[in-house]
């Protein structure tokens, strides 16, 4: 027996198949992970709804799409560019020419805590419903280090599988059934996410 009546799980934008340019929609985006990962979240986010139905539970779940902020993984943007550029060194990267969905850590958990707080059930994409093009963001931690001339764009070839052109957010169940919104900037979050960086080196 369940002693709660909401839960809220945390899935992936990795759930959903990604062609060449995804606008994904919770209901209407076809659902063929390519990766363990985005297939372990699908059926995570399966059992639990199944779990709902069976229990009278309420649940939910959050489908993250690109985080970033303080605490990132280094191996992850903005990370694997702010770490070397922050010492000093060259930082290779791709051609950074797709376009991603990139969201605040900030946003993310406001976004999850409102979710939890409402009545909304299913799955929600918590993302900022934008998209920004990876070089941008690249260039935008090098323009706040002073260290744009140590960027390689290019120095790392393209990833030739899974990895379209385009993978955005259409936000539409969080902002109006949810009722909440993004607030923090691109160009706020990289400065937060490049000081905290600077004092973790």
């Amino acid at each position: 027996s369940f002693e709660g009546h909401r839960v809220v799980g945390v899935g992936s934008c990795a759930e959903y198949e990604w062609s060449d340019e995804v606008h994904c929609h919770e209901s209407t985006t076809a659902k063929r992970p390519f990766s363990l990962y985005g297939q372990t979240k699908l059926a995570a986010g399966r059992c639990l709804n199944t779990l709902g139905a069976a229990s009278q539970l309420s649940a939910a779940w959050a489908r993250l799409f690109f985080v970033y902020g303080p605490w990132g993984h280094r191996r992850r943007l903005p990370g694997v560019v702010i770490e070397p550029l922050a010492e000093g060194r060259p930082a290779p990267c791709s051609s950074g020419i797709q376009f991603r969905d990139y969201l605040f850590i900030d946003d993310a958990a406001a976004a999850i805590v409102a979710i939890l707080d409402s009545s909304v059930e299913g799955p929600i994409n918590v993302g900022s419903g934008e998209s920004v093009q990876i070089i941008d963001m690249v260039k935008g931690v090098a323009q706040i280090l002073d260290a744009e001339h140590l960027l390689e764009v290019g120095a790392i070839p393209d990833s030739m599988t899974n990895n379209p052109q385009s993978i955005v957010a259409d936000v539409t169940r969080l902002r109006n059934e949810v009722g909440i919104a993004p607030e923090v900037s691109l160009s706020d979050g990289l400065q937060r996410t490049v000081a905290w960086w600077q004092q973790s080196l």
